[in-house]
């Protein structure tokens, strides 16, 4: 059975189902196997929404989620899948720090070490 999301919401009564049909395969291939990633720490960021844009031209990237700080210590959230950008600014304590997700072997670790260097 596939589940569709929209930002990982999903009801409790489909993961029950979906854990009631799942059948073990023992060839299965775990993520690491199939996908690269890497956490970043942008600092000095000016305008959020320029990171964004930079992230959404890294050749690979899939997937990046997480929170980074700009340079006037406003927290904000950005979240990337299939080409689209969310940016919100947040009030929490969740730890600084973007997730990037690529498919293995295909995600431009140049570009992202240029972005953070």
């Amino acid at each position: 059975m596939i589940a569709s999301t929209t930002f990982s919401n999903i009801s409790l009564e489909v993961l029950e189902e979906l854990q009631q049909t799942s059948a073990v395969n023992t060839n299965a291939r775990h993520a690491g196997d199939i996908f690269d990633s890497i956490v970043i720490y942008p600092t000095d960021i000016r305008h959020p929404d320029e990171l964004g844009k930079l992230l959404l031209n890294i050749l690979g990237l899939e997937r990046a989620k997480g929170y980074f700080e700009d340079i006037s210590g406003n927290k904000w959230l950005i979240q990337i899948s299939s080409g689209t950008m969310q940016l919100s600014k947040v009030q929490d304590n969740f730890p600084v720090g973007l997730v990037l997700i690529g498919l293995r072997g295909h995600l431009d670790t140049n570009a992202i070490s240029d972005l953070v260097s």
